[in-house]
């Protein structure tokens, strides 16, 4: 089987420093991946994936951006490797979790591509004005040589203009260029803390061990998670959450709703605790309507026992009045 070892989620640096794809390389796994097709073709086909769709289009739309290819090109190259791995993964019938990290790490390296093109293409625009300026300087102390005459005194002005104009740009790109780093900061952040890219925001499961069976009170060990969450949003605070908890399908309906809720409220009242405005967070209980496997199994049930963070995406993100509902 033909295997590309990626690096595992963490700094923007890990990805910067992965080496570079030759073309003979290239050629090699292409080879590999037609291989493995053929050597797959009488064997299930994998299921479809919605993530990988979603990592599959983001990639096209970009591969042959002429201004990624200038400015990002390592990075551009670290998310054709990601892409190669999550479709090695597909291909393979591996587990849809593996498989949706997978493209999940390809779409954060694509959003890091993008957002480095543009810090990167801003500071060639800097350097630019800098240029640009030392040439109005030039040309305003040639007028002040010759301010005797009115032609000087148009030269002066023109150059005081230009001077002005010159400092205007460059202080909106420097603007420009600090609000694009810290894009590309949240995004890192986010990506430590395992959020999942989805059309509803990015996302972050945490599991039932957080709390005891059939109980909505946090476990002192559970708290290491929900201090990373809280962290993050006091460093963003134009940031709101939605905290949805949910249910297996053991008992009663009414009953796990409650249950559900009250845990989603257990999460958020301990957000508060830590400096998380109150008006920044949604809690709904979801009971046992939307589970994301089958509750014929334990395992089953216990992926489904969880309570989901979602980050909304910046469209759609609106600080709410911290109000707590159920599913109805």
């Amino acid at each position: 089987m033909f295997i590309i070892d990626l690096p595992q989620a963490g700094t923007y640096t890990e990805f910067r420093n992965f080496p570079v794809i030759t073309v003979s390389r290239a050629v090699q796994i292409t080879t590999a991946f037609i291989a493995l097709t053929l050597s797959s073709a009488c064997a299930k086909a994998p299921d479809k994936n919605a993530q990988l769709d979603r990592a599959r289009a983001s990639f096209q739309s970009i591969s042959a951006d002429s201004d990624l290819i200038q400015y990002s090109k390592d990075e551009l190259n670290t998310a054709r490797l990601s892409l190669a791995s999550a479709e090695q993964a597909w291909l393979a019938n591996a587990d849809t979790v593996d498989i949706d990290h997978r493209a999940y790490i390809t779409l954060v390296d694509i959003e890091i591509a993008r957002t480095l093109t543009a810090v990167r293409s801003t500071q060639e625009q800097i350097a630019s004005l800098q240029l640009s300026q030392r040439d109005a300087v030039v040309s305003l102390r040639s007028a002040e040589a010759v301010a005797a005459n009115s032609a000087a005194r148009l030269a002066q002005n023109q150059a005081t203009r230009l001077m002005a104009e010159a400092e205007q740009l460059k202080a909106e790109a420097a603007a420009r260029e600090s609000q694009l780093q810290a894009q590309l900061d949240e995004l890192n952040e986010l990506r430590e803390l395992q959020a999942k890219s989805t059309d509803r925001g990015l996302v972050l499961t945490l599991g039932d061990l957080l709390f005891d069976v059939g109980k909505s009170t946090l476990k002192p060990g559970s708290i290491g998670n929900i201090d990373e969450i809280a962290t993050f949003m006091q460093k963003h605070p134009d940031r709101a959450v939605v905290i949805e908890g949910h249910t297996d399908d053991t008992g009663n309906e009414d009953s796990n709703r409650e249950l559900s809720l009250n845990r989603a409220k257990a999460i958020g009242g301990a957000l508060e605790a830590r400096g998380v405005g109150f008006a920044r967070i949604e809690t709904l209980g979801l009971g046992q309507d939307m589970p994301v496997a089958s509750n014929n199994t334990a395992v089953g049930r216990q992926l489904n026992r969880r309570v989901e963070i979602i980050f909304p995406n910046d469209e759609e993100t609106e600080i709410v009045t911290g109000r707590s509902t159920d599913s109805e």
